[in-house]
């Protein structure tokens, strides 16, 4: 067993043929004789922490690893630096997924800070706790334990995606799939993380040799449609989204990129008959319907646009998806004056619904409002109202702090700026808008910073979102054991 360098330790005594009988009986793997012996040695000396490592070891021989925990733990309690009973504990924990091993690792580490296979192992539980941050460090200080590892190695490529840094998953992915050329698993996971590094031709190579394959499937298609569009090869493109929705019908995506590709250029006919048959499929998907409602809207049918932003509403009001359809659609009426008129009647209905009074001040705005006007107070009164409905809305946050500098009140527009930029990081307008705030108040500082915020936001809006999960791994990967 990978403890047996442990057994050196029970020599407890020159010539005591209790710890010769006890190391034997570990040696020949006769556990349930170890533990008897273990136990008598315990009866004999309570507090050598030794006996209760011998204990440990035997429990671990007879796969009752919680218990053996519980026993190098009580060596530890006799002996709190002993490195052999905190690397057997950590290794019959790390094994059995014992919530106790975090901690134990974290005293080896204090212990030897250097050694790859406690970093390693770190880097495998962080991964399963969803914790990339903490597991890049560690598996990067464990690179040979990784690397040497089938099962870990894509867990470091993983979460090097999670953490925006595509170009090293690269890396990671491309000695994968050269090491085993027929993995169709590593292949994706390569081409996944050319597209995320913008790579899009490297993807396209990449993953055309799955979308060879005559069963093909939907998830490889789609992300070679992907690549493809990236780099103009728009037929293609289409040709593999419409393979993918004809192997994964039920899928939800394959309809949402072909229609958005479609009304990328401007073919909305076909992307109304992709939206269409999606539907047919999917009668419950609040972002297709959505999708048909802006189609509907930019073409002019309002009645029609607005049920299915309403359908979408009710079909997923966590989503939003219809909320923000109703954005598309009040602002392609060309007469903002209807606009809020509709509005103003839907709000009777539902005065505190924060998107609708959103949405009745952007009209009010796209008016054009002095300061000193009546539309203006009631702009900044819808605000108000939806802020205090739902305070986290950022966007309706960042207006009314807008609304509060075109009035001179640079302290409300700060207040205002500032918490949109806590619940929505990236609002552009909140950024622009607190740099105007600071620089006027003299606080060129607070200025200054503000824009370098906003220049960081405009400079990665346009990179890909990655999601770790997408990435394809073992079936036992995710809790991969070194």
């Amino acid at each position: 067993m990978a403890l047996i360098n442990l057994l050196l330790l029970l020599s407890l005594a020159a010539g005591s043929g209790l710890a010769d009988s006890l190391a034997q009986a570990l040696r020949e793997g006769r556990y349930q004789e170890a533990l008897d012996l273990s136990q008598e040695l315990i009866k004999a000396s309570p507090r050598d922490p030794r006996a209760w490592m011998s204990r440990g070891l035997a429990l671990a021989g007879m796969a009752r690893d919680r218990e053996s925990v519980d026993s190098f733990e009580r060596a530890l309690g006799f002996s709190p630096d002993s490195l052999p009973a905190i690397k057997a504990a950590t290794q019959v924990g790390y094994r059995s997924h014992d919530p106790r091993t975090e901690r134990l690792l974290e005293r080896l580490l204090s212990l030897e800070p250097d050694s790859g296979v406690a970093h390693a192992m770190a880097g495998v539980l962080a991964f399963e706790a969803g914790d990339c941050v903490r597991a890049v460090p560690h598996f990067e200080r464990a690179r040979a334990e990784t690397e040497a590892n089938p099962q870990a190695w894509p867990l470091y490529g993983a979460c090097l995606v999670a953490v925006d840094r595509p170009a090293d998953a690269v890396s990671v992915f491309e000695r994968l799939l050269a090491l085993n050329p027929e993995n169709a698993r590593a292949r994706f996971n390569l081409g996944y993380a050319e597209v995320l590094a913008h790579r899009e031709t490297d993807a396209v190579q990449t993953l055309e040799p799955l979308a060879a394959d005559i069963q093909g499937e939907s998830e490889a298609l789609n992300l070679l449609a992907t690549a493809e569009a990236s780099i103009g090869r728009l037929e293609a493109a289409v040709a593999h989204l419409q393979r993918a929705i004809r192997l994964a019908p039920k899928d939800e995506r394959n309809y949402l990129d072909l229609a958005s590709l479609c009304i990328r250029h401007e073919s909305a006919a076909t992307a109304s008959a992709v939206v269409d048959a999606g539907i047919e499929q999917l009668p419950q998907s609040a972002r297709l319907h959505t999708i048909r409602g802006v189609l509907s809207a930019q073409q002019g049918h309002q009645p029609e646009a607005l049920a299915e932003f309403e359908l979408a509403n009710r079909l997923d009001p966590q989503g939003e998806f219809g909320a923000a359809g109703l954005g598309v659609l009040y602002s392609e009426m060309r007469q903002t004056d209807v606009a809020s008129t509709v509005l103003r009647g839907r709000i009777r209905k539902s005065p505190n619904d924060p998107t609708l009074n959103f949405f009745l001040a952007q009209a009010l705005v796209k008016e054009g409002l002095d300061s000193r006007s009546s539309q203006f107070l009631e702009a900044v009164s819808a605000l108000k109202a939806a802020v205090a409905s739902k305070p986290e809305f950022a966007k309706a946050r960042s207006l009314l702090g807008r609304l509060y500098r075109q009035a001179g009140d640079y302290t409300r527009a700060a207040e205002q700026l500032q918490l949109a930029t806590k619940y929505d990081p990236l609002d552009r307008m909140a950024w622009s808008q607190l740099a105007i705030v600071f620089r006027h108040v003299g606080r060129q500082a607070e200025a200054t910073a503000a824009l370098e915020e906003l220049k960081r936001i405009i400079d990665n809006e346009s990179r890909p979102k990655a999601d770790y999960k997408v990435i394809r791994l073992t079936p036992s990967s995710g809790g991969a054991r070194l």
